[in-house]
């Protein structure tokens, strides 16, 4: 039996979902590495008890019982417990995918990384985040890291264009799934990262989150209506 090497991209996903779902879960064969640790030390700050112990680098076993053990927050318990910013070293996905989760704190969280990640644009996911509720900005006023977020995600109607990163879009969706009023999410434009895309969602499928969308064919109706935490994610 031959088993794949873990993937960086699923495990910063399961990290970060397992981390805001309510109860226990077992990331089995995570891939280990200053990226995931990044996403692994954002959300404890953010309360979830993660860990690690049960790791070993030979998790790529195919009979393996190498796995990361994470108590996840819960809706309504989301709170920032740093007193200082969030260092995400050099990793973008963390902070893509956490500035909107932030946007569900209680309170005000600031990210800031090594100065390579102070080079990333984060300009069109601040600007998708507003009509959502939330208040998020550079500090620099340069569109990059560090980025301040405030409180006051509760979901609705946004878009966003369909040619940037996936994280943008990922980030938006997770978030949206445990936000008071879920979210509608339009795509516009050329979708250059579906399976990115897609990946966030099968992830969240498996955290059973309820999902209406077809990545690949483009919808009339855009007046479908989140009742329960459905996300609604359209391209045009």
């Amino acid at each position: 039996m031959v088993k794949a090497p873990p993937s960086k991209s699923y495990t910063h996903r399961a990290i970060i979902i397992a981390s805001f779902a309510e109860g226990t879960s077992c990331l089995y064969d995570p891939l280990s590495s200053e990226d995931t640790l990044a996403s692994v030390n954002a959300c404890r700050n953010f309360g979830a008890d993660i860990n690690t112990s049960n790791f070993n680098s030979l998790g790529n076993n195919p009979n393996s019982d190498s796995y990361w053990e994470i108590k996840g927050i819960g809706k309504g318990n989301i709170e920032n417990l740093s007193n200082t910013p969030i260092d995400l070293k050099n990793s973008g996905t963390t902070l893509r995918i956490m500035t909107s989760l932030a946007g569900l704190s209680k309170n005000k969280t600031i990210f800031t990384g090594d100065e390579s990640l102070k080079t990333r644009p984060m300009d069109m996911l601040l600007e998708a985040l507003k009509p959502l509720g939330v208040d998020a900005k550079s500090i620099l006023k340069n569109g990059k890291p560090p980025i301040e977020v405030r409180p006051g995600f509760i979901g609705g109607k946004t878009s966003i264009d369909g040619n940037v990163s996936s994280q943008f879009i990922s980030s938006l969706l997770i978030a949206g799934t445990i936000s008071e009023k879920g979210i509608n999410l339009e795509v516009k434009g050329d979708f250059i990262s579906k399976s990115y895309v897609a990946m966030t969602l099968d992830v969240m499928e498996k955290f059973g989150v309820e999902i209406e969308t077809d990545l690949f064919t483009k919808h009339e109706n855009c007046d479908l209506i989140d009742k329960k935490m459905f996300i609604n994610l359209f391209f045009y």
